[in-house]
C-alpha cells in the first residue's frame, strides 16, 4: 500500500508534501515511484513512517534508500583575460668589437729592443698614439704584405702574449711589453672613427667628464662620463653617431696634436664643436 509522506526537513511550506523515495520493507527490491512511500502497517495498526536521512543508507536492517539530489551544475565564470604583455624595448648596448676589426700582430723583440710605440693607457685598452719611424714595429710593418695587419695610429692593443704569459689588463700588458723577449704576440683592434658636431648655443658647456694623461705627450682624451649639457642634449635627439662613456676623443675641430691643445679647444666659446671619437674595444 503506497501513500505520500510529509518531510519536516525541506519544502516551500510546512503543509506541502515533499517527495521522498523509499524502499518498502515488504518489497525491498521494488522501490516505489518518486513521491510515494511504503505505508505497511505495524503491529499497532498505524502507518510506519520512513524517517528522512541526509545521506545514502546502506544498512539492510534500516531498509532505506535515499537518492541524493544532484547539485545544479556550477556555471563557471569565464577566466579573466590574461594581462596584456607589453614588449619592452631592449636597451641598446654599445656594439662589441667586430671580429673583422681584430687582427694579430707578431714580432720578435730583443732584450734591449724598443718597440717604438707611444701608448695611451686607458681602462678599456691601450691606444697607439704614435709610431717611431725606423723602430722595431715600423720595420716589421714594412715587411708585411697585408696592409690591414700593420699596426697603425689609433689602433688598440687588447691582449699581449709572451711565452706562457698572457695579459689583458692594460697596466699588466704594458709591463709585459717592457720585459718580454723573443716572440711577442699582440691582439689588436682597429676602431672606426666617428665624427659628431655638438651645438653649443646659449653658452652651454659640453657636460663631459674627461680624463687625460700627460697633457703635452698624450694625444687622446678619455670620456669617463656624461652629465647635463650640450652633449647629453645632442644624444637625446641624435639619429646617428653619439658620444658615449668610454669613447676616446682624438680630434677637436682641427686640433689633434696633444690632449692639452684639444682640451683648450673644447673650452672655447663657440656655437658648436666637432669631435672625432673612436670607440674603445671594451
Amino acid at each position: 500500500k503506497l501513500c505520500e509522506v510529509q518531510s519536516p526537513l525541506v519544502g516551500p511550506t510546512a503543509s506541502q508534501p515533499v517527495p521522498r523515495r523509499s524502499v518498502c520493507p515488504e518489497l525491498p527490491h521494488r522501490p516505489p515511484k518518486m513521491g510515494q512511500a511504503c505505508c505497511a502497517q505495524n503491529e499497532e495498526g498505524s502507518a510506519k513512517t520512513v524517517e528522512p536521512v541526509s545521506e545514502v543508507a546502506t544498512d539492510e536492517k534500516q531498509g532505506v534508500y535515499v537518492e541524493e539530489a544532484k547539485p545544479e551544475p556550477e556555471t563557471l565564470a569565464p577566466p579573466p583575460p590574461a594581462p596584456e604583455l607589453k614588449e619592452e624595448k631592449a636597451k641598446e648596448e654599445p656594439p662589441a668589437a667586430a671580429e673583422s676589426n681584430i687582427y694579430d700582430f707578431h714580432i720578435t723583440k730583443g732584450e734591449n729592443g724598443a718597440l717604438g710605440m707611444k701608448l695611451d693607457m686607458w681602462k678599456t685598452g691601450i691606444y697607439v698614439s704614435s709610431l717611431t719611424p725606423g723602430a722595431l714595429v715600423d720595420k716589421h710593418n714594412v715587411k708585411l704584405e697585408d696592409a690591414s695587419k700593420r699596426v697603425q695610429v689609433s689602433d688598440f692593443i687588447v691582449s699581449v702574449k709572451s711565452g706562457e704569459a698572457v695579459e689583458t689588463v692594460p697596466a699588466k700588458m704594458v709591463e709585459l711589453l717592457k720585459r718580454a723577449t723573443g716572440t711577442v704576440e699582440m691582439k689588436m683592434y682597429r676602431p672606426e672613427p666617428v665624427t659628431v658636431t655638438i651645438p653649443k648655443s646659449n653658452g652651454k658647456t659640453l657636460g663631459l667628464n674627461v680624463s687625460i694623461q700627460e697633457e703635452k705627450v698624450s694625444k687622446t682624451i678619455f670620456v669617463s662620463g656624461i652629465q647635463d649639457g650640450a652633449v647629453k642634449e645632442y644624444n637625446a635627439d641624435a639619429k646617428g653617431p653619439m658620444v658615449q662613456a668610454n669613447d676616446v676623443i682624438i680630434k677637436v675641430n682641427e686640433v689633434s696634436e696633444s690632449a692639452a691643445a684639444m682640451l683648450d679647444e673644447m673650452k672655447k666659446v663657440a656655437d658648436s664643436v666637432t669631435l672625432v671619437v673612436v670607440r674603445s674595444p671594451a
